[in-house]
């Protein structure tokens, strides 16, 4: 900071200057990437929106298909069927892979398709679509069927008369191909897994033969989101509950699927951004070379000069046009200051062997003091000096006496008898 005397305020210096409009240019560039990462968190919140979208359509329709399902026992449950009915019933809609009636203490009552391991009057109290005694649709949990080797879960509701459950056995397989077709978007893999993880539906079946969870942590189930690592692979995954079930839909979105919508722009930002600050920086240090310390050494140059130190100079040719007139500009005052010096210096030399050489006497002689002594009569009142003087003679030769010798030629000194030396030592009341 520079202090302007003339105005008494406080400027900053070039260097600062130069420093702020750096500084703003690389602030314009954070800004900027700011502005793109809040773009790009954007992007990311739509596109996980869009995604939970489809999450949400396949619940619903895993939900319909539920329903259907669920509507095919419940028309076919509200009366009295014979297992002539129940086969109809399994012809009309092929996910089913068994049907039962259970009467209220728990009997096997019908069955179709007739299984040996399930002899009629066989006791089912201790299956899980009884010990719920529900009071409307049932979902079990899934299970591998003994007949099929697929996963299969109970769908159960009570007869209409009250008189027991009517049961059936959804084969996985079936929902698995009914519903896998829905088109998705590319790098996207959908489930349907229960409250445990385990899945009831994959575009890999084997993972649902196998009843092998796809969700890492259990406790994740019923989030909306959350992120996985599975074989490599980072994964995001949306998880939305279907109604009325305790099953959820998964929808699992490579991170590159959801990254390459705007990794790119960004990557090329942060280059950018990495370049501009290479250049900010290179073209700090190149002005900082070129303008702020040529500048500098001329401020230098300025007060040494004002010292009275002629002795230095710039040798160097400045970078630009400016400060090499500028330059040239203090090449000139400082010739010219040493011309006036040198031609001061000669006629003080000539004045001097004038005075010292004329016949006649010279005396230089100090009266500041008497001038502060008439300042002083002033400001006591005195006006008119030529009365004062004439009424007060011993001011006179006070004022005789504050009179210095300064300097006296030969002359004064073969006038007086005295030598320079004892007439500089004197006041002239003594001569």
């Amino acid at each position: 900071m520079i202090t302007n005397h003339g105005e008494g305020k406080t400027v900053p210096s070039i260097q600062s200057i130069i420093s702020r409009i750096l500084l703003r240019n690389l602030l314009s560039g954070l800004v900027m990437t700011g502005i793109l990462l809040w773009a790009s968190y954007s992007i990311i919140e739509h596109d996980l929106g869009l995604y939970q979208n489809q999450a949400s359509f396949l619940s619903l329709m895993t939900k319909n298909y539920l329903d259907s399902t669920v509507e095919v026992l419940w028309e076919h449950g509200a009366e009295p069927n014979s297992p002539q009915d129940l086969d109809r019933v399994l012809e009309a809609h092929g996910s089913l892979e068994q049907l039962y009636e259970i009467s209220p203490d728990g009997v096997l009552e019908k069955i179709s398709p007739r299984d040996p391991s399930f002899p009629l009057g066989m006791d089912m109290s201790n299956q899980p679509f009884y010990r719920a005694k529900p009071q409307g649709s049932y979902v079990s949990d899934v299970f591998i069927s003994p007949h099929t080797g697929n996963p299969t879960v109970y769908l159960s509701l009570p007869l209409r008369d009250g008189k027991g459950l009517l049961v059936g056995a959804l084969n996985l397989r079936k929902l698995q191909n009914d519903v896998s077709p829905i088109p998705l978007e590319k790098g996207l893999v959908f489930s349907i897994v229960d409250r445990r993880g385990l899945p009831l539906a994959q575009s890999d079946f084997e993972l649902v033969r196998q009843q092998v969870s796809v969700i890492e942590n259990p406790g994740a189930v019923g989030k909306n989101w959350h992120i996985r690592r599975f074989q490599g692979t980072n994964y995001v995954e949306l998880i939305e509950p279907i109604p009325g079930t305790p099953w959820y839909t998964l929808v699992e979105i490579p991170l590159s699927v959801i990254s390459s919508n705007f990794i790119l722009p960004l990557i090329g930002l942060l280059l950018a951004l990495t370049l501009i600050s290479l250049l900010i920086l290179r073209e700090r240090r190149s002005l900082k070379k070129t303008l702020v310390e040529p500048l500098r050494e001329l401020g230098h140059l300025a007060r040494r000069y004002a010292e009275g130190n002629y002795d230095q100079n710039l040798p160097l040719k400045l970078p630009f046009l400016e400060l090499n007139q500028l330059k040239t500009s203090f090449d000139r005052l400082r010739d010219g200051i040493i011309h006036r010096e040198r031609v001061l210096r000669e006629q003080g030399d000539l004045n001097r062997a004038l005075f010292e050489d004329s016949p006649i006497s010279l005396w230089l002689e100090d009266f500041s003091a008497v001038k502060s002594k008439i300042r002083d009569l002033k400001q006591r009142g005195v006006q008119d000096f030529e009365t004062y003087f004439t009424e007060h003679p011993e001011v006179v030769r006070e004022c005789r006496g504050l009179v210095t010798i300064v300097d006296v030629n030969r002359a004064s000194s073969e006038l007086s008898g005295y030598s320079r030396e004892e007439l500089l030592e004197k006041r002239l009341d003594s001569i």
